[in-house]
């Protein structure tokens, strides 16, 4: 008998993934789990959350497969909006008379570290690499008329 895999529906799988990351980072955020990390130990989640987002996209064929369906200008306004959301939360925070680290572990500023920058830095890649595509160079010698035998 012959195995077909299930078709996957990649939009809906990201998008509910992409709202449940949300809430449940704002869910905790909002009842202080987050604030009582040490600074280092939310540091850590935070770059753990941004390596993992980058590594989900790397390894995903899917997610490339859906950035590759996207267009460019779609992909860097969706990443421009990102950078938008961090560089308030960076405003904000330097006008907090709180340590920023202590700050950032609280509600609104932990859905930047630990949402919106690495949705961010998901997204840089996708575009840096879907723009890149339309830009591959051939190979110098592909274009000299004596790499093809016919022509010697």
């Amino acid at each position: 008998m012959r195995h077909v895999p299930p078709p996957e529906n990649t939009h809906l799988v990201l998008a509910v993934t992409l709202t449940l990351w949300a809430g449940s980072v704002a869910a905790a955020a909002w009842e202080g789990v987050f604030a009582k990390l040490s600074p280092v130990t939310f540091a850590l989640l935070a770059l753990f959350a941004t390596g993992f987002a980058a590594a989900s996209y790397g390894l995903d064929r899917a997610l490339r497969a859906l950035a590759a369906q996207t267009g460019v200008a779609t992909l860097w306004s969706a990443a421009l909006a990102a950078d938008v959301i961090l560089l308030a939360t960076a405003l904000a925070l330097a006008r907090a008379n709180a340590p920023a680290l202590d700050s950032l572990a609280r509600f609104p500023f932990a859905m930047s570290a630990l949402f919106v920058a690495p949705l961010a830095v998901a997204l840089h890649i996708a575009a840096f690499g879907r723009a890149a595509v339309g830009r591959r160079v051939s190979s110098a010698p592909a274009k000299s008329p004596g790499a093809n035998p016919a022509s010697t």
